[in-house]
């Protein structure tokens, strides 16, 4: 096995199951009534984590992908941002506000080379940005529509 990779063969699978099997007998020994819910939950996080992997195994491949993954990811944060405001016809704007916190950075962080232009570089970075923008985005977006709607008077005086 390489340092810098899981490979996963049996013994990945031996190892997690025993995992798996004790967080079970422990909550069972402790009377938690938790076993079959841990057992699910691990085996669901297990079939989630080998489809992501997946997933950036080929997103990774090339430029193309790695360019529609993070357009997807932009797309995914807007959505949740806007629904996340609320129905409120600002809450279209999210993009914007999402975009703005990360075009200048992502392009500060790359023009300047502290981060490599390699795919497996830029997209947790870019997801990073996504994230924080996004959760920033959202919080100011549902101050800002309580203040409009708590305020009417003093914004339309």
């Amino acid at each position: 096995m390489s340092g810098a990779s899981v490979i996963p063969d049996l013994r990945l699978v031996v190892v997690l199951a025993a995992l798996l099997g004790s967080a079970a007998i422990v909550g069972r020994a402790a009377r938690l009534d938790t076993a079959r819910a841990v057992l699910t939950a691990g085996v669901r996080a297990a079939a989630q984590l080998a489809a992501v992997s997946t997933v950036i195994v080929v997103v990774l491949h090339a430029w193309s992908t790695t360019t529609a993954f993070a357009l997807l990811m932009f797309l995914v944060a807007t959505v949740t941002s806007a629904r996340r405001i609320g129905s409120h016809p600002s809450a279209a704007w999210a993009g914007l506000g999402i975009g703005a916190g990360v075009g200048g950075p992502l392009a500060l962080i790359l023009l300047s080379g502290v981060v490599p232009a390699t795919p497996i570089a830029v997209v947790p970075i870019v997801g990073i940005l996504i994230g924080g923008a996004m959760a920033v985005t959202s919080v100011a977006g549902r101050h800002s529509v309580c203040a409009l709607r708590t305020k009417v008077g003093v914004y339309e005086g």
